[in-house]
């Protein structure tokens, strides 16, 4: 409920970093939350290609708290190349169209709301 959240930006920072401060996670969570980051869902072939990029990516925009706590390796040179990474994209993802930008979000938020109005699963 909206009550529940932090009324300012500075109290927001102090429960994320408490938050922060309490995570753990037991060995089946880990392995499980590795198997995403090894995209094990898919094949092989696609895990291969394009798991230790998923891996490394997605790794970069966790937090350090979270990162120790799943026993995630990340070196200096890892944070300089993914922070490149981002600000290379950033600048191109700006020069796209916002309406191309949104399309994901758009087109999920859209699926979402048919399928509600036709009482169909949403997955």
């Amino acid at each position: 409920p909206e009550e529940a959240w932090p009324r300012t930006e500075a109290a927001f920072d102090a429960a994320w970093a408490e938050g922060l401060a309490k995570v753990s996670y037991d060995d089946t969570l880990k392995a499980y939350l590795n198997d995403l980051l090894d995209l094990k869902q898919l094949s092989p072939e696609q895990q291969r290609r394009l798991g230790p990029f998923h891996r490394w990516i997605n790794t970069g925009f966790l937090p350090p708290e979270i990162r120790e706590a799943m026993d995630l390796t990340w070196t200096a040179d890892d944070e300089r190349r993914f922070q490149e990474r981002v600000r290379r994209l950033g600048a191109r993802n700006r020069r796209v169209p916002r309406v191309v930008r949104n399309f994901p979000i758009g087109a999920t938020l859209w699926d979402y709301r048919l399928r509600r109005l036709l009482r169909r699963p949403i997955v």
